[in-house]
This record gives structure tokens, sequence and C-alpha cells, in this order.
């Protein structure tokens, strides 16, 4: 690993995937590419918004993997066994 996703839009530097697709989607999206708050697919749109940072979170070793802990990257939420 290593490396960290990072964009510049004019000034802005921005990091964290999450940050940067929330960013992208609001300053360029034009209304078209998310769901609004009162929606009944909003939870399952930002489940999916933030699904990449989950599993790519898991793959990498964290606090909790060195602390015994076990963490799952499918289609639905999966318990942190400590």
């Amino acid at each position: 690993m290593g490396t960290a996703p990072v964009i510049t839009d004019d000034e802005l530097v921005l990091g964290e995937s999450g940050a940067i697709v929330q960013y992208l989607v609001a300053r360029y999206g034009e209304g078209r590419l998310h769901v609004p708050s009162n929606h009944a697919d909003f939870a399952h749109y930002l489940f999916w918004l933030h699904f990449a940072n989950g599993c790519a979170a898991a793959r990498a070793p964290s606090f909790g993997q060195l602390a015994g802990a076990s963490r799952g990257c499918g289609t639905g939420f999966e318990e942190i066994h400590l």
C-alpha cells in the first residue's frame, strides 16, 4: 500500500476517498449523482457510497486487527469481534 488518494481542484487539495467522492458529487454532480436525505433509499445510497472504504480498510492492517479483531467485507453489515 503506502499511497492515499488525493485530488486537487483549483486551490483545494483533498484526501480521503470518501471525502473526494462526496466533494465531486456536490461540486460537479449538478444534483444528478446523489439521493436526497428524505428519499426511501438514502441509507442504501450511503452504504454503497462508503462501501469501498470499508473494504480497503478491512484489507489494511489496523489497530483493531493488531489487537485481534476480525472484520469482513461483504454486501451486508458485519460485526467486529474483539
